[in-house]
C-alpha cells in the first residue's frame, strides 16, 4: 500500500486500512498470514482485530519401510 497516494495521510487512519485487508508478509524466512476479524452486525469497535497464522507441516505417518506407523 502506497501512503502517497492515500487521502488521509494520518498514521491511525493508514493503519486502518493496512490492517483491514488480509496481508501477507515474511518474519525471519517463514511466511504468514493476517486476517482481520470481520464486523458482526450491529457490531462497532475501535480496536483492530485480527488473526496471524502461518502453514504447518506435520509428519502423521512413518515411512513405507516403517508401515507407515503413527509418528506421534
Amino acid at each position: 500500500m502506497d501512503i502517497t497516494n492515500f487521502p488521509d495521510p494520518t498514521r491511525e487512519s493508514y493503519l486502518r486500512t493496512l490492517f483491514s485487508q488480509e496481508q501477507k508478509f515474511t518474519h525471519y524466512g517463514t511466511d504468514f498470514h493476517y486476517v482481520p476479524k470481520p464486523l458482526e452486525e450491529g457490531e462497532t469497535r475501535n480496536e483492530i482485530i485480527g488473526r496471524i497464522g502461518r502453514s504447518v507441516t506435520m509428519e502423521e505417518n512413518l515411512s513405507p519401510s516403517d508401515n507407515f506407523e503413527d509418528s506421534r
